[in-house]
């Protein structure tokens, strides 16, 4: 019964949450650059929620992305676009490194879910990998080939 309780929760509220703080890095580094933002999105599938500028999918624990406004993309520098692509692993190792600092440096010792929520925020480093995924190319990868393209 432990087993399929954490699962749940892991599924269903912390891989969302974790996402969610990935997409707001993306979204804080596109407003600090004076990009115009079309949408934060968290998940796949029919939208279940839908607020200003986030809809919330019903697949929402999987995968997430903030959408530029077409007329903004390529009106940043290399230096701004690596920083917007890095925002969401910088916003995710900030909250751990935070997070980490409040509840005692205990890394790999899971006591409760914010131990967990620490882990698979430090986790999200693994989007530097320049890979393609289900849902499109890494962080990494779409830096590597922004950048290199530009």
């Amino acid at each position: 019964m432990d087993f399929a309780f954490n699962f749940l929760i892991y599924m269903f509220i912390l891989f969302p949450i974790v996402s969610i703080v990935h997409e707001f890095g993306h979204a804080f580094f596109a407003k600090l650059f004076s990009q115009k933002i079309e949408e934060i999105s968290i998940g796949m599938g029919k939208v279940i929620f839908e607020k200003d500028l986030l809809s919330i999918k019903s697949a929402y624990f999987a995968f997430g992305w903030v959408t530029l406004n077409e007329d903004m993309e390529g009106k940043m520098t290399k230096f701004q676009t690596s920083l917007f692509l890095l925002g969401g692993i910088i916003f995710n190792l900030a909250t751990a490194v935070i997070l980490d600092i409040f509840t005692g440096y205990e890394f790999f010792y899971f006591r409760n879910y914010v131990d967990s929520f620490i882990f698979l925020s430090y986790l999200q480093v693994l989007n530097l990998l320049p890979v393609t995924l289900i849902h499109g190319e890494s962080d990494g990868k779409q830096m590597i080939s922004r950048v290199l393209k530009s």
